[in-house]
């Protein structure tokens, strides 16, 4: 599948979002350089995923992963940074 580079608009901010390659079938993931940033946020997440040792880095940057709004349904606990690549079971 192939990402056009694309944006998108969320409470002022705008999201660049890019990717050169997202390809998944039955037995293998492969994503190649999938960014979404906006200003000094990024998510980025590159690898593949078939058969050990294969990995899938996941890589925030400035992220903010909080509620969009008070009281809403997106709970997430922002009280953790970290930065890690998690191979396949």
């Amino acid at each position: 599948m192939m990402v056009l580079p694309s944006a998108v608009s969320q409470r002022g901010r705008n999201w660049r979002i890019s990717s050169d390659e997202i390809t998944i079938d039955t037995a293998r993931v492969v994503v190649n350089d999938f960014t979404v940033r906006a200003d000094n946020q990024m998510l980025h997440i590159d690898g593949v995923v078939a058969q050990p040792p294969d990995s899938l880095t996941l890589r925030l940057n400035n992220f903010d992963i909080a509620p969009p709004w008070p009281g809403s349904p997106w709970a997430w606990d922002t009280t953790s940074r970290a930065l890690a690549t998690v191979p396949p079971r």
